[in-house]
């Protein structure tokens, strides 16, 4: 934001053009500053881009010491008291996301535990199908008639 000031206040008056080659509507926007608190002013709407006029106006009178300090103690209790909501928030967060981890840590070992229990399962019965198709030969059809040869071990 700009700190260039100007002793012109506009209240109610309506929104001034900014100074651009194609005049726009200036933007109202407000001031945070230590300086400025709370004070609402105009500028040109491509502010900090390539081509701003560099439009400044004042839409409030300045404020007295005692007004600009409360505003900067409400606005730093503000801004304290959201900082302590979001580190609040992100603990909890943090707790979840643990929680989460043990919970996928645990699955994940089962799930290796299942695959190792299904490819034993799947071992043993290769393994019988091979002992089977030995034992029993072959099926052949012939004809749509099923032929059965036997071999014995």
């Amino acid at each position: 934001m700009s700190s260039s000031s100007s002793s012109v206040y506009h209240d109610a008056d309506p929104v001034p053009h900014c100074l651009c080659l194609v005049p726009r509507l200036a933007v109202r926007r407000t001031a945070w500053s230590e300086r400025n608190p709370r004070r609402r002013f105009y500028n040109c709407p491509l502010s900090l881009m390539p081509g701003d006029c560099k439009f400044f106006d004042w839409c409030d009178p300045p404020l007295n010491t005692h007004y600009k300090e409360l505003i900067l103690r409400l606005r730093n209790e503000a801004n304290g008291n959201a900082l302590a909501e979001a580190e609040q928030k992100l603990e909890a967060a943090e707790s979840r996301l643990a929680g989460l981890k043990v919970k996928f840590a645990n699955l994940k070992e089962q799930s290796n535990l299942e695959v190792g229990r299904l490819k034993a399962q799947y071992a043993a019965l290769n393994l019988r199908a091979k002992v089977l198709g030995a034992a029993f030969g072959s099926l052949v059809m012939v004809n749509g008639v099923m032929l059965v040869s036997y071999y014995l071990l």
